[in-house]
């Protein structure tokens, strides 16, 4: 059996490796976990600010409303709906209600999450956790992006602390040959161990490249005298003495090991096989292009089904960026076409049967996120410029569906809620990308501040998670 990327990299970093293994695993047993660590992750990414008053923050109790009075502005007779069912968006009814017992909706852009036929009954929205009114505290995309992915605010336009992705795959990953898997997505790693690293490619393309040997190759036994040269130099003092030098040798060690694994079959989507065809089909992707949307979801189906990765990242969907016109022309069709893909996941994962019993979809959690939202009125360009206020969703086990957290009937402000029920509170607090972070290590057991990964310091948004 050849070795995988997380045995070669804490091998390459001896003592230091182990030292980072034993802290994960340490914070692990801390936990009150019961059967909860056989978890995988799905990080959904919507570049450039998705507009959530289009698809999953309406605002329907104010359609008709003075603009002047609300400084919400729908236009939703301005934006161009031609990949959904009707000429303009129409509302989705979802599981839970308002304190005063009117029903919490979303557009119809997320009419691919219906009907899915999953083995669960029911649709996908039935099993989705909607968070609104979530402070993002910036306007500026690199900031936004990074709070989302680390859960921590950056200093300046930099990264601070890990990936939460990072550090799932950290717990989590046990002999993964990927355990983190990021497809034109950002990632950091400061204090996780090397293995926990995520490799990063720009598209399925990338990752083959990675995956497959090269075209050229020397003799069997050249390359065995190659590599037991390799092995002696790295025994030797002067190597040993040099981290960079052993980190270097080991890495290509990983590397030769990944290479010659065969995992680059699971990601040959154009390949003419049966397997792919479906493949294909589930997804919708067409020609030989693998870098879309559909292709990226599709890899990463392939990444967890197939046993490689424990936790990957995935760009889900074209820009959203629409100052201009381009917001009537482009933000659903955006947003659509990265739902569709999403619905395809989990209805992938979810036809999957799981080695240990039920779904894939059982033991998956997929996490939809954007910078920020776009203006509740639009500019004098006809498009939307950068709001403080987000929502995000999610969708798998051990969370509760349905809507939690408000924005306000006047200007999209969010607003503070009792983080226990969801529910708007004036003496609560206003959510933010970490408290829904938080409740992701809620699920694995974590619930102190004091011992939340990634130091976090806060504690879970509760009012999420069903265990």
């Amino acid at each position: 059996m050849s070795p995988t990327r997380r045995q070669i990299l804490v091998s390459a970093f001896g003592a230091l490796g182990a030292t980072a293994v034993s802290g994960s695993l340490a914070r692990l047993a801390l936990a009150n976990t019961t059967g909860t660590t056989d978890r995988y992750f799905v990080f959904c990414y919507f570049p450039g600010a998705w507009d959530i008053l289009v698809s999953s923050d309406p605002k329907d109790l104010l359609i008709g409303a003075p603009v002047e009075e609300t400084r919400i502005e729908h236009a939703w007779d301005e934006a161009d709906a031609s990949t959904l069912a009707a000429g303009q968006l129409e509302l989705l009814d979802l599981p839970s209600l308002r304190p005063d017992g009117t029903p919490h909706r979303v557009t119809n852009a997320f009419e691919p999450f219906r009907g899915l036929g999953l083995s669960s009954g029911g649709n996908l929205l039935d099993r989705t956790t909607f968070v609104r009114g979530l402070s993002m505290d910036t306007l500026t995309h690199e900031v936004g992006r990074r709070r989302f992915l680390t859960g921590r605010p950056p200093t300046g336009l930099k990264a601070r602390g890990n990936s939460v992705a990072t550090v799932m795959a950290s717990l989590l990953s046990t002999l993964e040959p990927i355990p983190n898997l990021a497809a034109s997505m950002e990632s950091y790693n400061t204090t996780e161990p090397a293995f926990a690293s995520a490799l990063n490619v720009n598209s399925v393309d990338d990752l083959l490249r990675a995956l497959r040997p090269a075209a050229l190759d020397v003799a069997p036994e050249e390359r065995d005298r190659v590599e037991s040269m390799l092995d002696a130099f790295r025994e030797c003092m002067l190597t040993r003495r040099s981290p960079a030098r052993d980190t270097a040798l080991s890495s290509r060690k990983g590397a030769s090991a990944l290479v010659s694994g065969g995992y680059d079959a699971a990601f040959d989507l154009t390949a003419n096989t049966p397997e792919m065809e479906v493949l294909r089909e589930r997804f919708g992707i067409v020609g030989s292009s693998t870098n879309t949307v559909q292709a990226r979801m599709a890899m990463a189906a392939q990444a967890l089904t197939g046993g490689v990765s424990r936790v990957v990242s995935v760009q889900a969907s074209n820009s959203c960026d629409t100052h201009f016109d381009n917001w009537g022309t482009d933000q659903v069709e955006t947003q659509v076409e990265g739902y569709r893909a999403i619905a395809a996941l989990a209805s992938h994962l979810d036809a999957t049967l799981h080695p240990s019993g039920g779904t894939w979809l059982d033991r998956t959690t997929i996490v939809a996120f954007s910078d920020f939202c776009r203006t509740p009125v639009r500019n004098g360009n006809g498009g939307r410029d950068h709001w403080l206020t987000n929502a995000c969703f999610l969708v798998g086990p051990d969370l509760t569906p349905g809507v939690f957290g408000e924005s306000s009937d006047e200007g999209m402000a969010p607003m503070a809620v009792d983080l226990a029920t969801g529910l708007v509170d004036p003496a609560g607090e206003i959510p933010k990308p970490e408290h829904v972070l938080a409740a992701l290590f809620g699920t694995l057991g974590y619930s102190d501040p004091a011992t939340m990964p990634n130091d976090l310091r806060v504690g879970p948004y509760g009012a999420l998670m069903s265990c």
